[in-house]
């Protein structure tokens, strides 16, 4: 069944919301989804009435939500994986250097060309590619290299993020490593942690806080005032890391 449309009154604001009825919930789910829409779901037969005061309860939370998606930056332009272009590693930029490994072999004599891979030199992530006019095959280089960095460096802030949770009670869980394609983590119904290999671009201090923040739904798995209490005892500057995090999208 499609969602039907409604709206509450909050102080000056209409917060409008699509509703969905669903025979397997008991209880009624308030989502703010990225594009600043507002769902619903509701128990089967819950009176409207109902519906609307529980969206109520959660007014300012709902505002905090929207407030928080409008503020992320627009999405970044395509990457094209050309010589020249700019790609980020732990918060620097880096240029793209393109190394034809055929060239390379050529120019020393034949001498059997190093591997394919990429190799971090002063500003320049150097593909050395037998592909060079290929910006998929470039991409797909630079992707790897990406994810392998990902994992090792991820590993070790997940361990120092969870000896600072430890202290509140809380026990870190299994954690892997899934692209998303709009988010950089999740918590998941199953209770594993799932960060994205993307945040490797991102400064270590936003890594920490993406971590700890996902590491705080293992107490509080929703948005509510008791998880955002607990974030900010662990990290009290997180709205900055945050909007710092959100540059990287």
């Amino acid at each position: 069944m499609s969602p039907a449309s409604y709206h509450v009154s909050y102080g000056t604001r209409e917060l409008g919301f699509d509703l969905t009825y669903s025979p397997r919930r008991h209880t009624v789910g308030i989502t703010v989804l990225p594009d600043g829409r507002i769902s619903v779901t509701a128990p089967t037969d819950t009176p409207l009435e109902q519906v609307q005061a529980a969206v109520l309860r959660r007014a300012s939370w709902l505002v905090r939500q929207l407030q928080f998606f409008a503020s992320v930056p627009a999405p970044v332009a395509s990457r094209e994986y050309v010589a020249g272009e700019t790609h980020r590693y732990l918060g620097r930029q880096y240029r793209l250097r393109i190394v034809s490994l055929v060239e390379e072999s050529a120019s020393e004599g034949g001498k059997l060309p190093e591997p394919e891979g990429v190799r971090l030199r002063g500003a320049y992530l150097n593909v050395h590619t037998h592909l060079p006019q290929v910006p998929d095959h470039t991409r797909r280089l630079l992707e790897r290299w990406y994810a392998d960095h990902a994992r090792r460096r991820l590993t070790e802030r997940y361990a120092h993020c969870a000896k600072q949770v430890r202290r509140y009670g809380i026990s870190a869980p299994e954690w892997q490593l899934r692209t998303m394609p709009t988010r950089w983590g999740s918590y998941t119904r199953a209770g594993r942690i799932l960060l994205n290999p993307r945040l490797i671009q991102a400064p270590t201090a936003c890594i920490d806080y993406l971590i700890i923040h996902e590491l705080c739904h293992v107490a509080h798995p929703h948005h509510g005032p008791e998880f955002y209490q607990l974030l900010t005892r662990l990290l009290p500057t997180w709205p900055t890391l945050r909007e710092r995090l959100n540059q990287y999208s």
